[in-house]
């Protein structure tokens, strides 16, 4: 598969799925179901993923928290 852009950030959950973070902090998030990425609301700077599938990323300002919920 191959996707256009920059990530500057990676992360996958538990079940495989990958998150990543953009170089213009924008986030996406691979859906297996359709084979593509989708983008979540947001903007971060980092995100890493918990053994629950929850996202947890520093705002893009870096002055802030923000949990991502699993799709």
């Amino acid at each position: 598969m191959s996707v256009r852009g920059d990530g500057k950030q990676i992360a996958a959950d538990p079940r495989g799925n990958v998150w990543v973070v953009a170089s213009d902090n924008t986030i996406w998030r691979f859906n297996a179901a359709d084979g593509g990425f989708g983008q979540v609301q947001g903007l971060l700077k980092d995100i890493a993923i918990g053994p629950d599938g929850n996202g947890l990323g520093r705002g893009a300002r870096r002055d802030h928290l923000a949990m991502l919920a699993q799709a």
